[in-house]
C-alpha cells in the first residue's frame, strides 16, 4: 500500500485463432519483401560505378577505420521514414474489410432469438397455467391423492424454468443486436 498504482506490462497483439493464418502470410511477405529490397540495395551498390582514385568510395573505410556515412546508415524501405508504412496500413485495412464481409450479420440471428425467446415464453406460461390449474383441481379430490397435486406442480416448474430461459434469450439477443 505504498500508494502507487501497479502497472502491468502491456501484451503484445496475438491475432484470433481463424486470423492467425492471416497474420503468419502477411509476416512471410514482409520478410520476403525486405529480403528483396536489401537485395536490390546491394546488387544496386555493386553496379554503381568505380570511383575517381581522389575520392573515397562506398562502402570503404576512412583512415580511422570508421565506415564512410553512406554505409553507417542504410535506407531501410518501411523504416523510421515510414516509407513502407503506407502498404502495411493498406493491407491491413484490406484484411479487415474482408473479415467484416466474412462475419455474420448480429441483427439476422438477433431477430431469430428474440422469435424463439417469444415461442419459449409462451410455451411456459402456458404449462405454468396448465400446472396451477391442475394443481388446484386436484387439491380437494380426494381419489388424486398427492399425485395430481405434485404433478401440477412439477408442471409448474418447468413452466417457470421456460419463462427464464426465455428472459435469458432475449436479454441476449437484444444485447447481439445492441439495443440492450
Amino acid at each position: 500500500m505504498n500508494g502507487k498504482p501497479q502497472r502491468r506490462e502491456a501484451k503484445g497483439f496475438d491475432p484470433p485463432p481463424w486470423e492467425r493464418d492471416a497474420f503468419e502470410e502477411l509476416s512471410r511477405k514482409k520478410a520476403a519483401d525486405r529480403a528483396e529490397a536489401d537485395l536490390d540495395a546491394a546488387l544496386a551498390g555493386l553496379a554503381s560505378p568505380e570511383p575517381e582514385p581522389g575520392e573515397p568510395a562506398e562502402g570503404v573505410h576512412d583512415e580511422a577505420g570508421l565506415p564512410t556515412p553512406a554505409e553507417a546508415t542504410p535506407a531501410q524501405p518501411g523504416g523510421a521514414d515510414g516509407g513502407g508504412s503506407a502498404v502495411d496500413e493498406a493491407r491491413t485495412a484490406a484484411m479487415l474489410s474482408r473479415l467484416a464481409e466474412e462475419e455474420p450479420d448480429a441483427r439476422a440471428h438477433g431477430a431469430i432469438g428474440l422469435v424463439v425467446a417469444g415461442f419459449l415464453a409462451v410455451l411456459g406460461l402456458m404449462m405454468l397455467g396448465w400446472g396451477i390449474i391442475g394443481a388446484v383441481r386436484t387439491a380437494g379430490v380426494s381419489e388424486a391423492g398427492p399425485v395430481g397435486l405434485i404433478g401440477g406442480v412439477i408442471l409448474g416448474g418447468f413452466g417457470i424454468g421456460l419463462v427464464a430461459a426465455a428472459a435469458w434469450l432475449a436479454a441476449k439477443a437484444l444485447k447481439q443486436r445492441g439495443e440492450h
